[in-house]
């Protein structure tokens, strides 16, 4: 009885003077309220069992996050979220999302490089808008022509956000104009600004124009680090 109220199961009491009415009637609804707690079990261990081909297997080999989100809605949601990041190259977002967004913007970060008809059709049914993929292909993958991979980075923000408490994150793609911390120059560009500085025989004295500020000091401490082994 508990059971079947919970689960907004109505049950009517048979009548007392039908023995035979009420005994039935009370293993039919012992059978119904057996079936809604056993609906209700799997229900709660969704999110750890998963009901294939009518068997129950355990969660595994699943690696992402369902974002508590039907596929159709989060897929929308993360091609809204690339499409932003593409834009703005910086975004703020809850670390969860975060961590399902950077897969998808490293992926078209690799079409970008490729710049292919076919990589931007694939592009195209990825991104939103047609100015961020032209972005992608004209600004972003030429940038990142040098690096094999590290793309985005996801840097945890101290404060919740107000509500619901969740942790909060922002992701942004490397090497971006004003970014506050600069990225390790790719090792291919390294050693080719490394010779370059090493043949003027001056550590400082110039800098080359493809470099950053922040490229540049990571390089000097490189440098540095060789000359004094």
């Amino acid at each position: 009885r508990l059971v079947a109220g919970v689960c907004d199961v109505d049950i009517k009491p048979a009548r007392e003077t039908d023995l035979r009415n009420k005994q039935y009637t009370t293993q039919r609804h012992s059978a119904l309220a057996f079936e809604v707690t056993a609906l209700d079990f799997i229900r709660r261990l969704s999110s750890r069992i998963l009901l294939i081909e009518g068997e129950l297997k355990m969660r595994k080999r699943i690696a992402f996050r369902s974002l508590n989100r039907k596929p159709s809605h989060k897929w929308a949601m993360l091609r809204n979220m690339v499409t932003s990041l593409i834009k703005h190259e910086r975004i703020e977002t809850t670390v969860a999302k975060a961590k399902e967004v950077r897969y998808l913007a490293d992926k078209v970060i690799g079409y970008g490089k490729k710049g292919s008809l076919h990589a931007r059709r694939q592009a195209h049914s990825i991104i939103y808008e047609r100015a961020a993929v032209t972005k992608l292909f004209e600004v972003l993958g030429p940038r990142y022509a040098d690096r094999e991979g590290g793309y985005t980075r996801i840097m945890k923000l101290s404060l919740p956000r107000k509500g619901d408490n969740a942790s909060m994150a922002v992701i942004e793609y490397v090497d971006r104009p004003g970014e506050i911390r600069a990225a390790r120059p790719p090792k291919a560009r390294r050693e080719r600004l490394l010779a370059s500085m090493s043949a003027q025989n001056e550590l400082g004295v110039s800098v080359p124009d493809e470099l950053t500020e922040g490229e540049a000091d990571l390089l000097t401490e490189d440098a540095q680090a060789e000359k004094s082994k």
